[in-house]
């Protein structure tokens, strides 16, 4: 596939959030070049939709991501599924 060019931060940081940098830098890799994944099998039937509108590149937000992860929490202790 293809490499967002991310450099590893190492294993002595904590992994969810290395986890969490990573997908960010690959989802900005594919939002500001969408060609880099000109080798995937499904990029024939997508890329006018990746490449149209160009699209900026995403930034972290900590609210968001704390009110994401005390849904997630409230999800996993009710043993429910809920996006509203």
């Amino acid at each position: 596939m293809f490499s967002c060019s991310y450099a590893d931060i190492g294993i002595g940081s904590d992994p969810v959030a290395r986890y969490y940098t990573q997908i960010l830098a690959c989802t900005n890799a594919v939002r500001v070049n969408p060609d880099v994944l000109s080798d995937a099998s499904c990029f024939a039937s997508v890329q006018a939709e990746l490449r149209n509108p160009p699209r900026l590149a995403l930034t972290s937000n900590a609210f968001l991501a704390s009110a994401a992860a005390t849904h997630n929490a409230l999800m996993v202790s009710t043993r429910t599924m809920s996006h509203q």
